[in-house]
């Protein structure tokens, strides 16, 4: 009896918690959109739309154009949409807990982030808005980790007796965290790089370059860390980089149009940079392939024999 007990209260706390988080992320959905619409984002608080303040007012050679942005949103949102979906999917089963209760608190705590964040955002408060998208990234990464555990703990009796749901709750909830994660490090660095020109007064060439050089170093420990001691608990992650390459290529995009008609040294360098960026990530994006074809036949990942306990 009180073990029905129990089995009732985690599924109504289950419930709960996955009920606030489809709601928030439908709200920062919503509010992401009326932020976009120019006739539309003065009237609901915005001193001006995301394009004006992205593109206009904050300029930065590593900006990647609007619509390659817009694009990334795109995926970022229906990826998140369908893994909360597949969320309830696992409520109505009963089936095994593949998403912790913990990543539904978190999740919801990153919508509410990313609701002030663009509000912030679209009324110029760089420095503030900075703050906050750090707050951001630290909650996906507390997602990622909370996920990543529980499916490395939780590995050998989902890969036995629960096979879809060990692989749809890599390919939907881990590469969706993942590649949204990944996302917004790459709009914080722009977020910096814009408060260093336009707040620090740097020059714009060496504010870019070092947005560039933070998405380098982060894409070469990402790589270095995934394939050695993190392997076992990531190594159906492979979103992580498209959302690296995407932004890359917009912004080498924006600079093909700056530089049909300026040649400047400072701005070619800048250039070159981007390019050896993308060649980098490119690289990267084939080894990952490459390595874990090898790894799929030559290093298995053993999982933990034990049940895990949920968290």
């Amino acid at each position: 009896l009180l073990k029905m007990a129990a089995i009732r209260v985690n599924l109504f706390v289950g419930f709960v918690l996955l009920f606030i988080c489809s709601l928030l992320f439908l709200v920062e959905f919503l509010w992401n959109c009326l932020f976009i619409i120019e006739g539309v984002a003065k009237r609901v608080g915005f001193d001006q739309h995301f394009s004006n303040v992205y593109f206009s007012t904050y300029f930065l050679t590593a900006l990647p154009i609007p619509w390659t942005v817009y694009l990334i949103w795109t995926i970022s949102y229906l990826w998140n949409a369908l893994w909360i979906t597949y969320g309830w999917s696992v409520l109505i089963r009963r089936a095994k807990k593949s998403i912790p209760d913990l990543v539904y608190v978190f999740f919801s705590l990153n919508c509410t982030i990313n609701i002030i964040w663009m509000y912030l955002f679209g009324n110029r408060y760089l420095t503030t808005a900075l703050s906050f998208s750090v707050i951001q990234c630290l909650v996906l990464y507390v997602c990622l980790i909370l996920v990543t555990v529980h499916l490395y703990k939780e590995g050998q009796v989902m890969r036995d007796q629960h096979k879809l749901d060990f692989w749809l709750s890599r390919i939907l909830v881990l590469n969706g965290l993942a590649f949204q994660c990944s996302w917004v490090e790459v709009m914080t660095f722009i977020n910096l790089g814009m408060t260093l020109q336009y707040v620090r007064g740097m020059d714009q060439e060496i504010s870019s370059q070092v947005v560039l050089s933070l998405i380098l170093m982060f894409i070469i420990l990402y790589f270095a860390f995934e394939q050695t001691f993190l392997d076992r608990y990531v190594r159906h992650t492979v979103s992580s980089y498209f959302a690296y390459f995407l932004p890359i290529a917009g912004l080498l995009i924006t600079q093909g149009a700056e530089f049909v008609d300026e040649n400047e040294a400072a701005g070619s360098v800048t250039h070159t940079y981007s390019i050896v960026l993308l060649v980098i990530v490119i690289i990267l994006i084939i080894l990952k392939f490459v390595l874990n074809s090898l790894y799929a036949c030559f290093r298995h990942i053993n999982y933990p024999k034990q049940l895990a306990i949920e968290l």
